[in-house]
């Protein structure tokens, strides 16, 4: 029980610092690119074409995949565009890596290593850093850690609806950068 109310509390401070001050304006040029091409897709831009990048920039600045824009456009067109909501759907997904990483730390390790790395993943500034910001690496980490959970759940259990979770799971982690 004392076990599980740290966990608790670390992930309540770890999505306070991930939402916490979430529209500042101190975007990276990757972020204003990820942003900027969402929002010239909800408002028609007519020199924005849907898949136009890969073939546009020269190597080695060739775009990456599309769920991440996908994913921003989505959620401009809920909340409206602005920089925090840009920025929303990566600061999910990091805790949503948050979450993973204990579950699976919990489950390879143990429960005090699952809590050290959860720990670890909530304080240490670099991931809190870009787990909050419209890169497409906390998406990406994310996807992975949970690929990497429910594989190891389909070692395990030898059912085959978790293979299916698997696919899926590898499947967006493919979609989401090369």
């Amino acid at each position: 029980m004392k076990n599980h109310i740290l966990v608790v509390f670390l992930l309540i401070i770890g999505v306070s610092l991930r939402l916490w001050g979430l529209g500042n304006f101190d975007i990276s040029p990757d972020e204003h690119h990820f942003i900027q091409e969402a929002y010239r897709y909800i408002t028609n831009d007519p020199y924005l074409v849907p898949r136009h990048h890969p073939f546009k920039h020269a190597i080695p600045f060739v775009g990456h995949p599309f769920l991440g824009g996908y994913l921003i456009t989505f959620i401009f067109k809920i909340f409206g565009p602005s920089v925090a909501t840009g920025r929303l759907i990566f600061a999910f997904a990091n805790i949503s890596a948050l979450i993973g990483t204990y579950l699976l730390g919990r489950t390879l390790f143990g429960n005090r290593i699952a809590v050290v790395a959860l720990a670890l993943l909530v304080f240490l500034p670099h991931d809190v850093r870009y787990g909050r910001d419209a890169h497409l690496d906390p998406l990406l980490g994310a996807t992975l850690i949970w690929s990497v959970y429910f594989y190891w759940k389909f070692l395990n259990s030898k059912k085959m609806h978790w293979g299916g979770v698997v696919r899926i799971k590898f499947c967006i982690s493919l979609g989401n950068k090369n």
